[in-house]
């Protein structure tokens, strides 16, 4: 311990934040030798890390972070700082390196990934079932909604129960990807799409969510039948998600 404390304070003497790129990602793969085991060690980790992930949009450092995260957890030591960087990276498949805590064998883990997950619908409801049962209903949600997340920037800095990110319906439900900073659509819109859009938009909440969910589902499983039931009447279109399958009038 003794040895690996001079080695930590060595190199952290020979750490510049003003370092190139390159240095700094030396640097912080050399500092996850030291997680949660130094304390001035964590806190130069976590900077670098908010500096590759948000100066230099480095996303290649997200399982390292993830895996400090929660080491450093499993210790009682501080991790908001590190976990608003985590999130600052803007990817939502990056998501999956938090949900696969669900199945760890360690409480400690699927305590922390419930946490941090609790912003998806109806996960806390399986908050006393398998570990399984728990991932599985991430892995659904990830994949039914990951091109359709805007992030908000919401962090443990600011409130108790954040919520990172945010389904924008109106993109599922023509099934358009949106960029993650603005939640608009990646491609242009046609005229069409825009009409389709006027009349959801007029929907409340829960028939919007019911449209989009099942737009979605049918997109994947058959293009030619969900390009008839777009092109239907929005009437149509409810009738046929409320009874889960193509309706025609």
């Amino acid at each position: 311990m003794f040895r690996e404390t001079l080695t930590s304070k060595s190199l952290l003497n020979n750490i510049n934040l003003n370092d190139t790129p390159e240095k700094l990602i030396k640097n912080f793969y050399e500092l996850t030798k030291y997680v949660g085991l130094d304390k001035d060690c964590d806190k130069t980790f976590d900077k670098i890390a908010a500096i590759l992930i948000c100066n230099y949009k480095d996303k290649s450092i997200l399982p390292a972070v993830a895996n400090a995260i929660f080491l450093r957890h499993r210790k009682g030591l501080f991790t908001h700082n590190l976990i608003w960087a985590f999130f600052e990276a803007r990817e939502p498949s990056s998501l999956n390196l938090i949900g696969s805590k669900l199945q760890s064998s360690n409480l400690k883990d699927i305590e922390l990934a419930e946490e941090l997950l609790s912003f998806i619908p109806g996960i806390n409801g399986y908050r006393n079932t398998t570990n399984l049962n728990k991932y599985l209903h991430f892995t659904n949600w990830l994949e039914d909604n990951e091109l359709f997340l805007k992030y908000t920037g919401e962090s443990f800095q600011l409130t108790t129960n954040p919520c990172p990110y945010t389904i924008i319906y109106p993109a599922k439900y023509i099934c358009k990807r949106v960029s993650v900073d603005t939640g608009k659509p990646i491609t242009s819109l046609t005229k069409y799409e825009f009409n389709l859009l006027d009349e959801f938009n007029k929907l409340n909440n829960d028939f919007q969510k019911l449209l989009s969910n099942f737009s979605y589902a049918v997109y994947r499983q058959n293009l030619y039948f969900w390009n008839t039931w777009i092109h239907s009447p929005i009437k149509s279109q409810i009738r046929s998600a409320r009874m889960g399958g193509i309706y025609y009038d």
